[in-house]
This record gives structure tokens, sequence and C-alpha cells, in this order.
């Protein structure tokens, strides 16, 4: 009798120090008390309760599990079993300990609503709405439930619906960041960014320290192009969390495209360390405008595919080879529509050898146009896969047995590198898109030219690289350039005076690029910089910057954005195009040049560096590329002081510009496809991917 009251007594004392809060002495006095009555029902439930607080879980379920075995139905056992079961990721398991629980109290809210959480997980949608609808009939004010079914359709795709049961869980419940958080997420997939940029705000508003709804609030003003926004957002963001993945490199990229660069050097100086230290600092896209070394990119881009994207565990693609007539090649893009990636291509997309080959295109465009139109008729098959998952647009291309699958996008906005993450086809390709290594062993090659790539940098690049012929970029020959005549002071521009201009992105001037330019409006009278009008912060920011290097603002003329046909009509009022670095001008390197505007470069050592030189070797200008930014400087002064020398250029590119490597496009397209031969050919000899150049066709 003695013995059961000490018992008695030292089970209250240890549920006492449960209480409150004295975790590691009621363990102990748990113990104990098992010691000497182990299959106490009451203490190894508390037990199991005790350890699910301290997070070890495996320890939990293992307690309650003894509990099961005495008691099999003890409902808020099992309840709490599928609940750490959960914790554990074993969702099968713990839907089985729900209905258990179910079973014998078929009213509970709680069993209902956590099997619907089980549900969710396992992607058993309807049954997670069925659970959820049982909780919610009993409960219409269940506020968690309402924010879970929002959650459940919002996955099913069924958004409209999903906003409406957030909704209804704000209305239950106003203090609700997570609801809120959820609102906009679903807003933005409906395209309505205005209004989730309010339900961000009111989300931060709840919770300051949110920092997954800043990080949205930022990303989405980047999307909406308030640059000036985005960087008070992600300063924020660091602010509240200051290792949060990315976000120091999305700030460094906020910053650029506002000409913002109070802390410039520092910036990049860290950005560069802890990316060498493989840090989750930036993505491999803005990492791109950090003056580094390809060495450098490699690291980024690796870490950045590894955190994001690895490999799946089981490849779609496990080495079949495919017996087709003709190769079956698949460009993978969000980019067709009235882009750089659609403008610069689309001339070879229409001309490709259909009689060797079958081309498709697999699209998930945020937008539709004439250039939409005119790529659907370029292609075999044209299809969209906006809707699909990842896993769904690489089980497509697995079951149309595409032999060649081109990643047009590589880590740019929009791009859908887990496609490629599942093996779908034997062979995957980098183009365009990413103007460095992907980072990921499931791409297998890169296709570049000898300016980009030198053979000693093979190694900083994770896929084989392939070498086309004269230039990578396929420029397409048929751009119209707009007959409408424009004076000089419709432009902004002086009657009379050198105009230097740069029509790049603003994110791509960098200041020490910038120090140049001023130098050069000091040294060459009456002279002008004329530049591509951005943000209204971007612009301000450059007039500051000349003010600052005694240069007045009003010699910075900003040119705002028109059709692209009016645009290239512009250059004819511009005497030299400056480029830029480290990112050099690519697709408006080559606008310049077709329209007969030389283009000045310094070629650096990555590969986003050396694209305008590439694009001046294969159109015939070699002397206009340059190798130190004292030479690029020296050459833009003569150049701006020597007419006759500068009219002979212009004469030269003028001559051979139609003609040139750069915009011969059957040159090109062959180049593209005998490459692509010899891709498939070492697959089907069973050879690895490996380095090849190809050889310089000459079209009949």
């Amino acid at each position: 009798m003695t013995q059961k009251i000490d018992l008695a007594t030292a089970k209250k004392q240890a549920l006492a120090l449960h209480q409150q809060g004295h975790l590691i002495q009621a363990e102990q006095d748990y113990k104990s008390i098992l010691v000497h009555q182990p299959q106490d029902l009451t203490v190894l439930h508390l037990l199991g309760i005790l350890y699910q607080q301290q997070a070890q879980f495996e320890l939990a379920l293992t307690q309650l599990k003894q509990v099961l075995a005495l008691k099999p139905n003890a409902p808020d056992v099992l309840l709490l079993a599928g609940i750490i079961s959960g914790q554990l990721e074993r969702h099968t398991e713990a839907l089985s300990y729900f209905d258990q629980a179910i079973a014998l109290q078929p009213n509970d809210i709680a069993s209902h609503y956590n099997r619907a959480i089980a549900c969710n997980k396992l992607q058993h949608y309807q049954q997670a709405l069925v659970s959820l609808e049982k909780v919610i009939q009993q409960q219409a004010n269940h506020a968690e439930a309402l924010n879970l079914r929002g959650t459940v359709l919002a996955a099913m795709k069924n958004y409209q619906l999903a906003l409406s049961s957030y909704q209804q869980a704000l209305a239950v419940k106003a203090d609700y960041p997570v609801a809120c958080y959820h609102c906009a997420i679903v807003l933005e997939q409906l395209k309505r960014p205005q209004e989730a940029v309010s339900y961000y705000q009111q989300a931060i508003t709840l919770k300051p320290n949110y920092s997954k709804a800043i990080s949205n609030l930022a990303s989405l003003y980047m999307g909406l192009q308030q640059y000036s926004q985005a960087v008070e957002a992600f300063s924020q963001l660091l602010a509240v969390e200051p290792d949060y993945p990315y976000a120091a490199g999305k700030l460094f990229y906020a910053q650029a495209y506002c000409c913002d660069w109070h802390n410039y050097q520092q910036s990049v100086d860290s950005l560069v360390a802890a990316v060498r230290q493989q840090h989750k600092v930036i993505t491999p896209f803005d990492f791109l405008n950090v003056t580094s070394t390809v060495d450098d990119e490699k690291i980024c881009a690796e870490t950045y595919v590894q955190d994001r994207y690895p490999a799946a565990l089981k490849p779609l693609w496990t080495g079949e080879r495919y017996q087709h007539e003709k190769i079956k090649v698949a460009y993978i893009s969000a980019d067709f529509y009235n882009h750089a990636t659609s403008i610069l291509m689309i001339e070879m997309f229409e001309q490709h050898d259909t009689s060797r080959f079958e081309f498709v295109a697999l699209a998930f465009n945020s937008k539709n146009d004439d250039m939409t139109t005119r790529v659907k008729a370029a292609f075999d098959t044209y299809i969209d896969v906006s809707e699909k998952t990842d896993l769904e647009v690489a089980e497509l291309i697995r079951s149309m047995e595409v032999d060649i699958a081109v990643d047009l996008k590589g880590h740019t906005t929009d791009s859908r590198l887990g496609i490629f993450a599942h093996r779908p086809a034997p062979i995957q390709v980098n183009y365009l898109g990413q103007a460095s290594t992907i980072g990921a062993p499931y791409i297998d090659y890169i296709l570049v030219d000898q300016h980009l790539v030198p053979p000693a940098s093979q190694q900083d690049y994770t896929e084989k690289v392939v070498y086309l012929p004269d230039t990578y970029l396929v420029c397409d020959s048929k751009r119209p350039i707009s007959s409408q005549i424009f004076t000089s002071t419709e432009l902004g521009l002086p009657e009379t005076g050198f105009v230097f201009c740069c029509f790049n992105n603003s994110y791509k001037i960098s200041p020490f690029i910038f120090d140049i330019w001023m130098r050069l409006l000091q040294q060459v009278p009456n002279s002008v910089l004329w530049l591509i009008e951005g943000h209204p912060t971007a612009c301000q920011n450059l007039r500051d910057e000349a003010l600052r290097r005694g240069v007045s603002p009003e010699r910075l003329v900003f040119a705002p954005k028109v059709s692209s046909s009016v645009h290239l009509a512009r250059h004819r009022h511009a005497d030299l195009f400056l480029d830029t670095l480290p990112v050099n001008a690519h697709t408006t390197t080559s606008d310049a040049l077709w329209a007969g505007l030389p283009v000045l470069t310094c070629m650096g050592q990555t590969f986003a560096s050396r694209v305008a030189g590439s694009l001046l070797a294969a159109v015939g200008l070699p002397e206009l590329i340059t190798h130190s930014l004292d030479d690029y400087e020296a050459m833009a002064l003569k150049l701006a002081t020597s007419p006759v020398l500068l009219a002979r250029i212009k004469h030269k590119l003028q001559q051979q510009r139609e003609s040139s490597a750069l915009f011969d496009i059957v040159r090109a397209r062959l180049g593209f496809e005998s490459a692509y031969e010899v891709m498939w050919q070492r697959y089907q000899q069973g050879l690895p991917p490996a380095h090849f150049s190809v050889c310089p066709i000459n079209p009949l």
C-alpha cells in the first residue's frame, strides 16, 4: 500500500514538473515510475507527449505504440500517434492512425482536420476536401480548416475557390497572417498582382518577422518592375533574417536596377566571398552581374542546383535508345512570345530542316502575341504546358521519346529546371537563356563558340562544351526597321554633338563603366549619353551620379520604350554604342549591329562578358573588341574624335552586315543541326557526352 501511495504521489509530482516546463526532470521521474509500473498507460502516454515536445518524434511514437499495444481503442492516443507520424513525414502511417481514431469517434473534429493534413501531404486532394467539409460542417468558424481547404484547392489549381476559402478564414479570424499570405499567393496565380501586394503587406503588418511573406513581396515588386520598393523589401527581409537564402543577391540585383551604388563594391566582395564558401547567397542568374570568375560562377550554379533542383532519385529516361526516322528535338521555354529569345531564334525555328528532324515546342508562356502565333506555325508540334507540373512535363517529354531536350531558360525568370532534373530525355542541352554553366549534372551539353569559352575554361562548366561555328547567337535576318524618320529634337538629342549610347537594361550599368562614360563626356565637347528609359529611380540616380562626377545631368538623354522596329530606327541617330561589364549587351548588340550602329566592347573573363565580342567577330569588326578598360576608354575617345575612322567602320558594317556570319541564318541553322546530329550519334553509339566543335558549314 505504501508503494502505491508513493507512486501516486510521484505521478503528481512528475506531472506538475511537466506542466511547469521542467521536461528533463519530468522525464526522469516518469522513467522511475515505469521501472515499478512498466505498463502504466498514463505515464507512457505522458512520456510520449513529453518526447514530442522535445522534438524527439521517434521516441514519442515508440511510447505511444506501447500504449496502443495495451489499449488499441484509445482515440486520443491514436490521434497523437498520427500527428507525430506526420511530423516524421510518414503520412501514410499517419492516415492509418487518424482513420482508426475516426472509427472510434466519428465526429471528432481534430481527427478529421489532421486526416486532411495527411491527405494533402499525400496529394490525395479529394479525400482531404471530404475531411475538411466534415470539420467545417460541425464548426463553420474553424479558421485553420478553411485555410487548409484553400491550400488543397490551390494545389488542385482551383485558384478562385482557394481564394474564397482563404478569405472565409480571414472573415472568421482577421488576425491570421498565414491566410493573408496564402491569399497573396493565389492572387499572383490569378494575375492580380496589386491585390497580392496588399495581402502580403497585411500579412507582414500582422507578423512583422514573416520572412516568407517579405520575400514573396520583394520578388513580386521585382516582377512588377517596382525596383525601389523591392530594395526596401529585400532590406527588410535581411534585417529580419540575415541569412535568408539568396536574399542578399536579390537585394544587389534590385539595387542594380535602380543604379543604387552606395555600397556596390562592398556588396560585390561580400557576395563573391559567400559564393566561394558555397553559401546560398545569390542565384546563378543574379551572379552574372557580379564581377567574378568563371570558377566562381560554377560554384554558385552548383550550390543553387543542389539546393533547389537536385537530380531526381528515379530518372525517367534510363538508357533506352529510341529508333525514329527523324531526330526529335524539343525546345522548352517560357519565352515563345515577343521576347528576346524568340526575336533572335524565330527565323531558325522557321527554317529548321524537317526532313531530318522533328521539332517540338513545349511552352509555358506568360504571354501570347503575334510572335507566339509565328512560333506555333514554325514547329511540327507546339504544346502549352503552363498548367502541368514539372514532373508532368517531364513525363510528357519521356512519353514523346524526345531525343534532345533544349532548355532555353537556364536560371532566368520563369525557368523550370525541375523538368530536366527528372531526366526525361537522353540528351539535355543548355542554350541561350543562361550565359554560364547551369551547374546541373543532368544537363549534358552547352552550346557556345570559341570566343565565349576558351578551351582552358571548359573545366568551369558542368556541361560538355559544344563549339558552334562563328558565333553562338542566332539572329533573325528579317527583323523590320521602321521607315519612320525622327529629328534629333524629337528624340531629345542635340542637333550637333557626338551621341554615345547604351540601350542595355539599367542593371547592367556598373559604376566603373559609368566612370568611363562620364570621363568621355567631359573629353568630347557637346557629346551626350543616350540611354534607355528604365525605372524612374534609376534615371534619377544616374543623373545624380553624373553630377557627382562633374557632368551636367542634362547630358544624359533617356529614350522611352517603343516597339522593336521603331527602336531599331532610332539607332540611326547614335554614333557609337558603348557596351557594359560584367554583363555585355547580348540581344542589344545584335540590334545595334543590325541597325548599322558600331558597338565598342571590352571582353571580360566570363561568358556573359564576352558575348558582344563574339558578335563583333562574327560581323567582321574585331577592331571594336578591347581587352582592358583602359583600351576600351581610349578606343571610345579615339572613335568619338576621329570622324573619318568612325565613318570607315560604319561603312564597313553597312557593307558586310547582311552577308556576315552573324546574320547568315542558314549557316547558323546548319551549325545547330550538325551539333544535334553529333550529340545524337554519340548517344546512339552508347558513348557519353564529350566536348566537340562543329566545323563551319557554308550553305549551297
